[in-house]
């Protein structure tokens, strides 16, 4: 079973471990993605996931969620952006990777939020995904559409006919578009929840 995001900040609000386990887990790729695309070192992802995770957590306790101050994904995209700005900022002496600049507004870094938001999306339905298909259904999967190995070098490598490398695909996109259509439904809802 899965829980909205809308139960996990209540329960984080809540002082529950269990909500901030759940909150962590969803939202530490998203953190640790943007930390290695604006050039922070991998020894430092960690000092960046603990700078997010805490100023979130103070600031839970009196987050409300207020449709005309915006979505969850603009707050905490905003709360990403400046824990990314503070960290470099502190480690400006130290060698940190400028291979991708960050912006130099927090607006400039919005317009590519969207995108990073998207591709968590994606990854929180695809995890789910995992957990209602076989091993083998997966790795058809992953070879075709994930690594894009034509299906009739799948079924060769698996030994399997191409119709049921067909099946297996078919089945796992249509299952993955359901659970990111859930996803957006749940964010486009939240309002109600929060």
């Amino acid at each position: 079973m899965f829980t909205t995001r809308a139960h996990i900040i209540a329960g984080v609000k809540q002082g529950d471990n269990m909500s901030w386990y759940q909150f962590r887990e969803t939202y530490r790729p998203l953190i640790l993605h943007c930390a290695c695309r604006y050039g922070i070192p991998p020894g430092e992802y960690g000092e960046i996931e603990q700078d997010v995770l805490i100023t979130f957590f103070k600031a839970s306790k009196n987050f409300e969620y207020s449709p005309e101050k915006g979505k969850f994904r603009t707050y905490f995209g905003k709360l990403i952006y400046h824990c990314i700005v503070s960290h470099r900022r502190k480690h400006q002496s130290h060698d940190v990777s400028l291979d991708h600049e960050l912006p130099d507004t927090v607006d400039a870094f919005m317009s590519a939020w969207d995108e990073e938001w998207k591709r968590h999306l994606y990854g929180q339905a695809l995890a789910r995904v995992r957990t209602e298909f076989s091993e083998a259904e997966m790795a058809v999967f992953d070879s075709v559409v994930l690594k894009g190995i034509s299906p009739r070098i799948c079924a060769k490598e698996k030994s399997i006919s191409l119709a049921t490398v067909y099946n297996y695909s078919n089945r796992i996109k249509a299952a993955l578009r359901a659970h990111v259509a859930m996803l957006q439904k749940e964010e486009e809802n939240e309002e109600e929840s929060l």
